[in-house]
């Protein structure tokens, strides 16, 4: 059971690493893409250039956009929030269980209690470890839930990308210090901070039109 705790912990910890390090680097059909440089074409002004294509490539820090992000703030507090009830519940469970345990054993060897209350303890004991797998359930839900949430911002990131860049660039690559697929870049084709404003301010106002929870 302690497994399931660790295991959680690492899952809470790195759903949000493979969201930020995905948002940019997956395909519409969800595959991972090769990213490659666009050649940039001359504008012959005889309007024989495709339209809509700039040529420009545009990048994102990561690291920024996970720090800054008020959805992301939101979603790790309620999720850690969720985590710390689930935590505490399962390990007063496994306390009382073992003691329980334990007591049944010492009873049963020194041959202090009767048959029908080493049966009432052992029921009680069943229902322990049921109590403990639902807990465990409640734990994988949380862990799809966030898996869920992640797929959902990758979605509304990339769908504001595509509005955001539309005939102004062509590439929109995304960077962070733990993994730096981009070592140098141009700071005015950085779009980090106008892209966190403006979610940010689209996450407000779609908080605020929300029913408040009682």
């Amino acid at each position: 059971m302690k497994q399931v705790l660790i295991g959680l912990n690492v899952l809470l910890a790195a759903a949000v690493i493979y969201l930020f390090v995905k948002v940019n680097g997956m395909g519409e059909n969800g595959k991972e893409k090769e990213t490659a440089l666009p050649k940039v074409s001359e504008s012959k002004g005889d309007g024989g250039d495709k339209p809509g294509v700039t040529g420009k490539i545009a990048f994102i820090n990561i690291d920024s956009l996970n720090e800054k992000s008020m959805y992301i703030k939101d979603l790790m507090k309620e999720l850690n929030g969720r985590k710390t009830v689930l935590e505490g519940s399962f390990q007063s469970l496994q306390t009382t269980y073992q003691t329980k345990m334990q007591e049944l054993q010492e009873s049963y060897k020194a041959g202090i209690a009767s048959e029908a209350q080493l049966k009432a303890e052992a029921q009680k004991i069943r229902q322990m470890e049921n109590d403990m797998a639902n807990k465990q359930v409640q734990m994988d839900n949380l862990v799809n839930e966030i898996s869920e949430k992640n797929a959902k911002f990758q979605d509304d990131v990339r769908a504001f990308l595509k509005e955001y860049t539309k005939d102004k660039y062509d590439y929109v690559l995304s960077y962070s210090t733990a993994i730096p697929s981009l070592l140098v870049g141009n700071e005015q084709f950085d779009l980090t901070t106008d892209v966190i404003k403006q979610l940010n301010e689209r996450y407000a106002e779609t908080k605020a039109s929300k029913p408040s929870k009682k």
